[in-house]
């Protein structure tokens, strides 16, 4: 049948019919979805995560957006864009007038038009936790702007599986805002026991901040902030293998789990945690950072490579790895030896080079294993690697362990008013406790001296924290001794030498300003 022989009445029957017909499989495929897993095909394929086959680009609900507004209007014209630079705007605004709620409040709208626009998730919870919260006096103000960051990323990262970025902003807010701040010592408190008891109840953390990342379980609570950014890192670190990350260069990224827990093992130590505890940490801290134990590890839901021994991609050496054996750094080698692009780039350079003093030209191979061994040596120093594995290997030692405890038990007992010498000249409990702590320290470096490596050994020695708090319980020690009981230090004493040592005179300068602030009060 021709159109131009049908009536009209026909015409309207056919187009109908027609449209009809293809409603059909538009109703099949673009159906909405009133809950996850529910919908046409093309949503169910937006909504499910990427390992189960979807894109994880799901939106159910206009949210927070006013129903009768302007910005509504625009969305639902089609002008989304538009729309949400009105509420950068109204943002901005509200941000000048330290009006925070309403601030907040477009915040929740800027996301429901953009939820998939990373750098809305990382400039809002980067602001909430760092900018915002600085503009409050109280503490527990602040810390309530530093979670509300948190979880403004914990949002974003469940909702966006496709970005490595978000969990890793979420475990430095974890990580750095909690526990290297200037009220570091109350928010890790309050990770622990939230202020608001009236939410949480006492004792009791705020579990929407202290939590795991979406599809890790845990029985407890996290039990330092510290262990909570680490999951967070690995979680991190899990995505990023699928989706690359725009941060910062690999190694970098992929090293924050794992300075989480070095970070957690010395947390413990400024709180006055040692023995095995702490030592367990250190342990735990050594074998991931080094892999000299086991290569892979598992932790909660995770299993993940020690960092020494994780494979990367280097721009101009091929694979690599930070802490290589030759065996290791031999195969990598050999991996990389039919790679025409890095044959060509070794051997221009290599024709840069002085010719070697023998006259004999280098083979492929060696030009590719010196190449590779000096490429390791430069990233060990980017990522300084060497610093912490020569740390934690200190650190794990019982001596250490040891050394730390006494000086603190002789610090508590300067606070407690221990520290007079008794009428036939018996030493004060601050001296004694000092002393021991001293003491190990000698001890610890004169074993040192004697081993086979003692030239590695002896920059761990060198160590600026551990030389720090050498020299601050030297002050503490001198302190009790001259300036309370006005007695002379003895001249015997073995650390002298390591107290007039001109290298040390402008460190402890500046620890006697903090020797002020710790004791005063």
């Amino acid at each position: 049948m021709k159109l131009n022989r049908m009536t009209t009445r026909q015409r309207k029957l056919l187009y109908a019919g027609i449209i009809l017909a293809l409603s059909v499989p538009i109703i099949v495929l673009g159906r909405p979805s009133s809950e996850p897993g529910t919908g046409g095909l093309l949503t169910q394929k937006r909504e499910l995560p990427v390992a189960q086959g979807g894109y994880d680009l799901g939106e159910t609900t206009f949210g927070r957006i006013d129903p009768t507004s302007s910005v509504m209007n625009l969305a639902l014209l089609g002008l989304r864009g538009v729309a949400a630079n009105i509420l950068w705007m109204k943002h901005d605004d509200y941000k000048r007038q330290k009006n925070w709620a309403e601030m907040r409040a477009v915040t929740e709208s800027i996301i429901t038009l953009q939820p998939h626009f990373l750098q809305v998730w990382r400039f809002h919870g980067w602001n909430l936790a760092y900018n915002v919260s600085a503009e409050w006096d109280a503490v527990a103000d602040r810390w309530y702007w530093v979670k509300e960051g948190g979880k403004f990323t914990m949002k974003g990262a469940a909702r966006n599986r496709i970005y490595s970025e978000l969990p890793w902003v979420t475990g430095r807010i974890l990580g750095q805002k909690v526990g290297r701040s200037d009220e570091w010592r109350q928010f890790r408190g309050f990770f622990r026991d939230d202020p608001d008891d009236y939410t949480w109840g006492e004792n009791r953390p705020d579990t929407d901040f202290n939590r795991p990342p979406v599809g890790v379980v845990v029985a407890e609570p996290f039990a330092d902030n510290y262990l909570a950014a680490k999951a967070w890192y690995l979680d991190a670190n899990r995505l990023e293998v699928e989706h690359d990350q725009h941060i910062m260069w690999r190694p970098l990224f992929r090293h924050y789990p794992m300075r989480s827990q070095l970070d957690y093992a010395e947390a413990l130590q400024r709180d006055g945690t040692f023995g095995e505890i702490t030592r367990g940490e250190w342990v735990r801290a050594y074998n991931e950072w080094t892999g000299e134990d086991r290569t892979r590890l598992a932790w909660l839901d995770f299993e993940y490579q020690a960092f020494g021994k994780d494979e990367y991609e280097s721009s101009f050496a091929g694979l690599l790895m930070l802490d290589p054996t030759e065996a290791e750094l031999r195969a990598l080698a050999d991996k990389d030896k039919d790679r025409r692009e890095l044959r060509a780039y070794i051997e221009e350079r290599y024709k840069q080079l002085p010719p070697p003093a023998d006259g004999k030209a280098a083979d492929y191979e060696a030009k590719l294993l010196a190449v590779k061994r000096d490429t390791v040596q430069q990233d060990q120093n980017t990522t300084n690697y060497l610093y912490w594995k020569r740390r934690a290997r200190l650190e794990k030692r019982d001596e250490m362990v040891e050394l730390h405890y006494q000086i603190h038990l002789g610090k508590e007992a300067y606070r407690k008013g221990r520290v007079d010498f008794g009428p036939n000249g018996e030493k004060p409990e601050s001296i004694q406790h000092l002393e021991k702590g001293l003491l190990k320290y000698v001890e610890l470096r004169d074993e040192l001296a004697q081993s086979e490596n003692a030239s590695e050994l002896r920059e761990e020695m060198r160590d600026l924290n551990i030389k720090e708090e050498i020299l601050m319980a030297m002050i503490y020690w001198r302190y009790i001794i001259e300036q309370i009981n006005g007695r002379q230090v003895p001249e015997d004493f073995p650390l002298n030498d390591f107290w007039q040592d001109e290298d040390n005179q402008q460190t402890i300068n500046d620890l006697r300003g903090r020797f002020l602030r710790e004791t005063s009060g």
